[in-house]
This record gives C-alpha cells, structure tokens and sequence, in this order.
C-alpha cells in the first residue's frame, strides 16, 4: 500500500524491467510503487487468454525521498546477475536492476534531483484505478456469485445481473430487488475445488 504526504523521486529504468525493479527495491526496504495495470491478453493464438500485470508508465519508478541518499549509492552499485532457474528451464535475472535516478536542470547551472509530491501523482492513481474497473468489468460476467465488499451493502451475497459502466447490478440474496454498486466495492467468490 502506497502512504500519502510522501515526497517522491523518480526513478528510470528499462521498460521491462519496470515491476520488476519496483518489487526488488520493496523487498529491499525502500517505499517504492509504479501505476500498474492488469490486462487480458494471450501469450499466443492457442494459448487461453489470462490476466497479466503490466505497467502504465514503463521504465518509471516513484521511490520515497527519505532515502534518497541510499537510493543514490545503490544506483551506482546495482549489480543484476543470470541465474539458471530449474523449474522455469532458463535464466532469470536476479539482485536489482541497473537503474537511474532522474535529475533536472542544466549541467551548467549544477543538477538537481527530481521531487514529485504525492499530490502530483493524485492523476496517476486515478488511472491505475480506473484500469483495474475496465479488467473487472471485463471479466465480471452475469450470474457471477459475488460479496459486496464495502459501503451501506458491506457483506451481502449475490448474484451479477449485469454490469453497465462502471457499475455492478446484483441481485442480492433474500432481496426484491437489484442493486447498483460500484465494480471496485464487488469482489467475485472463487469456487474452490473439493
């Protein structure tokens, strides 16, 4: 989870290694995030399509300023090595990823690092958000078995009669009637296998 009233720097990698970095730098003990998005897509034509995560601004990490200093040394010793990983049959690339921390300023008038406030970056979690509803609008079909997750509906149990916009219709159990709900307050109930 990402705190607000933080000041952020930013941080430029390789596209791909986008989510990767992020999580390395979390596991490192760094507060670090990058708007992300699932979508739905397939890794080839016979393939099922299946949700992966992708970022919404490749190559861009927002890191918390408290540790600039440390960040900046880690920087310039970040050594990404090959390990052969057995169960996927290739190598994988481990330890943290080559990376820079974006400056502003000319270089004659002296460089300063980039300071984002978490108000800036307000925009950008409302377009992770509203990606998150396109998948889930996406992949919540009719007669989907769902809980209401928060609000005055917290709790109930029903059942997608349709989704329109940005909304959930559900017929909850016991009820006359339909409910509208926001896909984001909807969590759909996996059926576990017995």
């Amino acid at each position: 989870m990402v705190e607000t009233g933080t000041s952020w720097c930013v941080v430029r990698t390789q596209g791909g290694q986008t989510l990767s970095l992020a999580k390395s730098l979390q596991e490192a003990g760094y507060q670090a995030w990058t708007p992300a998005e699932t979508v739905i897509r397939r890794a080839r034509r016979s393939h099922p399509a299946q949700e992966i995560v992708v970022p919404l601004m490749p190559g861009l990490i927002f890191v918390g300023w408290d540790k600039l200093t440390e960040l900046i040394t880690l920087s310039r010793n970040a050594m990404p090595y090959l390990h052969w990983d057995p169960e996927q049959g290739r190598h994988v690339t481990r330890g943290i990823a080559h990376f820079r921390i974006l400056q502003i300023g000319s270089p004659g008038e002296g460089r300063q690092y980039a300071r984002v406030s978490d108000r800036e970056l307000a925009g950008l979690r409302q377009a992770e958000a509203r990606a998150q509803v396109a998948v889930k609008r996406k992949t919540l079909r009719k007669g989907a078995k769902v809980r209401l997750a928060e609000g005055a509906y917290e709790g109930l149990r029903g059942t997608v009669e349709f989704v329109k916009g940005g909304y959930a219709h559900v017929q909850v159990q016991g009820w006359p009637m339909t409910v509208q709900v926001a896909l984001h307050l909807v969590v759909e109930e996996v059926k576990h296998a017995e």
